[in-house]
């Protein structure tokens, strides 16, 4: 079956958009902020309000996420379960295709983000 002209064209623009958006960056942007409204589900209602992420950086291929969190006990209690929550990420958020290699937490970007 031949495609019309007009879903030829659909599909080259479609085509387009996302070869922009990859080149900008806006993709990996758009799955940053899809792993952020996810976190909540990822860390459970006990660090839902206590620690969001802050930020997703590349380093030699792999994924760094920075998580704000509001005091150093969230910090301490997200490390000795930062494994697990590698792997709800990794099975929440497949679609998303991150690399994680490593989960940092930071009061100092929690403060960051509340002042007034």
């Amino acid at each position: 079956m031949k495609q019309s002209k007009d879903s030829q064209f659909f599909s080259s623009i479609g085509t387009i958009v996302n070869d922009i958006s990859a080149n900008l960056g806006i993709d990996r942007g758009l799955k940053i902020v899809s792993l952020s409204k996810m976190w909540p589900k990822i860390v459970g209602p006990r660090f839902e309000k206590t620690s969001k992420i802050f930020s997703v950086h590349e380093n030699n291929g792999f994924d760094i996420i920075v998580v704000a969190v509001s005091s150093s006990s969230v910090s301490q209690e997200l490390i000795f379960h930062k494994n697990e929550v590698i792997k709800k990420i990794y099975k929440t958020c497949k679609e998303l295709e991150f690399k994680i290699k490593d989960i940092q937490f930071s009061t100092k970007y929690w403060k960051e983000d509340h002042e007034d």
